[in-house]
């Protein structure tokens, strides 16, 4: 896992954000942004690039470089993973991704770290 990674996994640890499912960005209550795990990457690499900006798509949905549901390929690599929605492979388990665990609500954003620490096969470069 690269240092970027690494930033990403403090991220998920200590934001503030509501997280959400099936969309990387979103207005929650009182118009606070809530993300998915993906989306809180994309604010990780904001920091290092305020140049990129969320652009506003329709009904709610925001878009990152042009993606709403995946990872920018830029952003992907810049975190060293092998696909834009996160897929790996844990022992007894079907091939899934971050995405997939992130969406289907029983992971909170400690646990999908705890996940992403544990570097399980074929999540990162």
């Amino acid at each position: 896992m690269n240092n970027n990674a690494k930033e990403w996994v403090k991220e998920l640890r200590t934001t503030k954000h509501l997280q959400i499912q099936g969309q990387m960005r979103t207005h929650g209550e009182n118009d606070i942004p809530a993300y998915c795990v993906l989306g809180i990457a994309c604010e990780v690499y904001r920091k290092e690039h305020p140049e990129v900006e969320w652009v506003y798509f329709s009904q709610g949905m925001w878009s990152f470089l042009d993606n709403m549901a995946s990872l920018p390929e830029v952003v992907q690599t810049w975190l060293g993973l092998r696909t834009a929605y996160g897929h790996f492979q844990l022992p007894k388990m079907t091939r899934t991704s971050l995405a997939q665990q992130n969406d289907s609500g029983f992971m909170s954003f400690e646990r999908l770290a705890k996940l992403i620490e544990s570097e399980p096969e074929g999540l990162f470069e």
